[in-house]
């Protein structure tokens, strides 16, 4: 995937879709596909993407959600997707 190159400077030797929904259910269509990615291999990053990329363990970004650290409900749904597995993921 282009973007997890460019934007976080890795290249995932695994892509799994986790789910997709809805970002604003009664105000537009737009779907937003989730996926993880597993076996990362640092590369270069864009440095014009003008963004910092921290690593964290799973159980840090849990406990930044619980403390309202992380705010982004995609990556709320996907930590969520991630810990507690995807409803009907057969419909993917």
């Amino acid at each position: 995937m282009r973007e997890l190159r460019e934007e976080a400077g890795l290249i995932a030797r695994n892509i799994e879709k986790l789910g997709q929904f809805y970002t604003s259910p009664g105000v537009m269509n737009e779907v937003m596909h989730l996926y993880r990615a597993t076996n990362l291999i640092v590369t270069e990053r864009e440095p014009e993407e003008g963004m910092t990329v921290v690593r964290m363990k799973l159980g840090e970004v849990v406990d930044k959600i619980r403390k309202g650290e992380i705010l982004d409900a995609k990556t709320i749904c996907g930590i969520f997707w991630v810990i507690w597995g995807v409803p009907h993921k057969e419909a993917y």
